[in-house]
């Protein structure tokens, strides 16, 4: 018998505006379930086991400007390719 897969995934994988690997991000997902995970040496985190839905997914390392897709949607059995291009900002400062 073949298990069913109830769950599915993201693969992000984190550039900067060059298409270069950026290892050291910091990448989180919110929405049915929440979790985080660091990019590796390739540039990639991988979330898996997800339940199905729309998740929001956000990337943030010093140097950069932080990333954010709110609209993300994880089916039933599927992986979702997720290409995050980080653009060269300011250090960003929260007040509050």
């Amino acid at each position: 018998a073949t298990a069913q897969v109830y769950t599915g995934r993201i693969d992000a994988t984190v550039t900067d505006a060059t298409g270069g690997v950026l290892p050291g991000v910091t990448v989180t997902i919110s929405g049915p379930q929440n979790a985080n995970a660091v990019s590796d040496a390739k540039g990639e985190t991988h979330f898996l086991n997800l339940a199905p839905g729309t998740y929001a997914v956000s990337a943030k390392v010093d140097g950069f400007n932080e990333y954010v897709n709110r609209e993300v949607p994880v089916a039933t059995g599927a992986g979702v390719p997720l290409k995050i291009s980080m653009t060269v900002g300011g250090v960003s400062t929260q007040v509050g």
